[in-house]
């Protein structure tokens, strides 16, 4: 299958090993840790699951965002309608980051409330649609491949486009995060960078993307969208940084403080962030567990440069939420939930791939 080969030591007579051979450990064990991990998340959902109460709705994030949203519409400033509202529903105030940035409150009010938003949503959702579709078109040769990926990413988008979601911050993030992946092409980046831009400033935690795309922008030596991408990022730092200052700079009379959200749950957090948000959560919950790392494996095998950014920007956030992130905190799941199941159509190729090279 391969051609070349890799010559080993020095003397008259060098060893001379065929390349799949020097892949077939790294990819036997690929192999076995994938299948395993799977079958380990696949466990973690037998015998009983102890239940969430659900909070009274006033108590509700989604509650707290329409009434924030309200009161910036009636032409109070979001530094003012924030903190009143989570003080009066016992949200915490300090630290900074458990305010939101005010972009999406400021959008929400000026269109003219969460319906409009919610279409909106649904505009964004078909645009991420087309990108994708157009994006696999050129890089998925494999008609079968094609239509599967094709058919999983309008599925996976659709189902985070009611109405009723476009009030979430987490929601638009990630929407707006595999727009920006979708769009991004070699030499074709500037629509991308808008729109990540977008995305950190309606949620923070998107800002991780930012840091993948200067990382594969660098692997793939285009310097000048590496750069692009950095001031990007120092731009959506600095207007990040001055919301959290003005947060901060409030009176926090009641003491109002968040628990933090270091917890150290590891995979099975993983596993339940990320298959309880978006298309997974319509399977029953021990085999969307089991999907996950398949669809993780899968998003590595695509074209290259895709790969290298999707691929990093899921398994980069399954390692940050490893180690933070509390049991009311599964919504973060809405950061992948649009794009990581599209990972599945690739896996079979993917493991087909895997144990051609370890035989």
């Amino acid at each position: 299958m391969f051609q070349s080969k890799i010559v080993v030591g020095t003397g008259p007579q060098p060893k001379v090993w065929d390349a799949p051979d020097f892949w077939r450990t790294p990819a036997r064990c690929l192999l076995v840790f994938v299948l395993a991990l799977s079958a380990w998340s696949f466990t973690l959902y037998f015998g009983p699951q102890p239940p969430l109460a659900p909070p009274r709705e006033e108590l509700t994030d989604g509650a707290l965002y329409k009434a924030i949203a309200a009161r910036v519409a009636e032409g109070e400033s979001y530094y003012v309608a924030a903190p009143a509202e989570q003080r009066a529903r016992g949200f915490p105030l300090s630290p900074a980051v458990t305010v939101r940035p005010p972009l999406l409150a400021e959008i929400t009010a000026a269109v003219g409330g969460p319906v409009v938003m919610g279409w909106l949503l649904r505009l964004t959702a078909l645009a991420t649609f087309l990108a994708f579709t157009v994006r696999f078109a050129t890089i998925l040769p494999n008609p079968p491949t094609r239509i599967a990926a094709t058919v999983i990413a309008a599925m996976s988008i659709a189902v985070l486009t009611p109405i009723e979601l476009a009030i979430y911050h987490d929601v638009w993030a990630g929407m707006l995060v595999a727009l920006a992946l979708g769009l991004r092409r070699p030499g074709h980046w500037i629509a991308s960078i808008a729109v990540a831009l977008v995305a950190v400033l309606i949620r923070e935690l998107a800002a991780p993307l930012l840091i993948v795309m200067i990382f594969g922008a660098l692997v793939e030596r285009r310097w000048r969208e590496a750069m692009a991408w950095a001031v990007a990022f120092v731009f959506a730092i600095t207007l990040l940084t001055f919301h959290w200052l003005r947060i901060a700079a409030i009176p926090n009379t009641e003491h109002l403080v968040s628990s933090g959200w270091f917890r150290a749950m590891g995979w099975p957090w993983v596993v339940h962030v990320y298959s309880m948000t978006g298309l997974l959560v319509l399977f029953p919950a021990a085999i969307g567990a089991a999907l996950v790392p398949l669809a993780l494996l899968g998003w590595t095998t695509v074209e290259r440069s895709l790969a290298l950014r999707a691929g990093l920007w899921m398994i980069g956030m399954a390692c940050v939420f490893m180690l933070f992130g509390r049991v009311e905190n599964y919504y973060w799941g809405a950061l992948v939930a649009p794009i990581l199941p599209i990972g599945l159509a690739f896996a079979p190729g993917g493991i087909a791939r895997l144990i051609r090279i370890a035989r």
